[in-house]
């Protein structure tokens, strides 16, 4: 199976590349896009927005049709699996905000323009 798509992989790769690009080229005073660090080149498995009331926006995208997802709403130091390191809530704040403030947006190579501009479009009239 992985033999029959790794030749698309770069093609897929920049298809995310061009989405991600699409949704950072919002400038929204309520959203937050996640951004490369300079120098770093994303492959986007997932794109991340940080809304300022996420309650508000989930209800916005619901109404509007547009799914989304929550890929990691539990940090790591708070997973059973690192229980043992003896982590607590409020050891590591900034990956307990992400993890309870950022919405995973539609993101795959295979989306068309037009699904990408409706998702743009939406995410424009929150």
């Amino acid at each position: 199976m992985l033999s029959v798509k790794l030749p698309h992989l770069e093609g897929w790769n920049n298809r995310r590349r061009e989405i991600a690009q699409a949704y950072r080229n919002i400038h929204h005073p309520r959203l937050q896009f996640q951004q490369p660090e300079p120098g770093a080149e994303s492959v986007y498995h997932i794109a991340v927005v940080i809304p300022d009331d996420k309650k508000a926006f989930l209800a916005h995208l619901d109404a509007e049709g547009v799914g989304y997802a929550f890929h990691y709403p539990i940090p790591c130091h708070l997973q059973k699996a690192y229980a043992h390191l003896g982590h607590k809530v409020g050891d590591f704040p900034h990956s307990e905000y992400l993890a309870s403030n950022c919405v995973s947006l539609p993101m795959f190579p295979e989306m068309t323009n037009d699904e990408m501009s409706r998702v743009v479009d939406v995410l424009k009239k929150f």
